[in-house]
């Protein structure tokens, strides 16, 4: 899952999360920060099948994304919606790729 903060009239941006806030993190039984979405590793015997791609719509979300993926809520934890409003501070996508062995 991919995070960016907003800074009222700068955007949304990465560079905006707080120092305790990851710009990527695997989602599961253990949350893993990462620095980059290439950090994560497969475990062995495993290979990739295909390239990464956003998650759109309501197999990303119940609420659905916008055109990009994006989801908004007002902070971390709080309801996501499709699109962004004045009062968002905070959106996150869902990259996914598959796996094989």
């Amino acid at each position: 899952i991919e995070y960016e903060r907003k800074i009222p009239f700068k955007g949304f941006s990465s560079n905006h999360l707080f120092p305790n806030e990851p710009k990527f993190k695997r989602d599961g039984p253990i949350d893993l920060a990462l620095a980059s979405i290439n950090d994560l590793l497969l475990p062995g015997g495993w290979k990739w099948a295909d390239e990464w791609h956003v998650l759109t719509g309501s197999s990303a979300n119940a609420n659905g994304t916008d055109d990009k993926g994006w989801m908004y809520a007002f902070n971390w934890g709080t309801t996501y919606v499709a699109s962004g409003q004045s009062n968002h501070f905070v959106r996150r996508r869902i990259w996914a790729r598959h796996r094989m062995c």
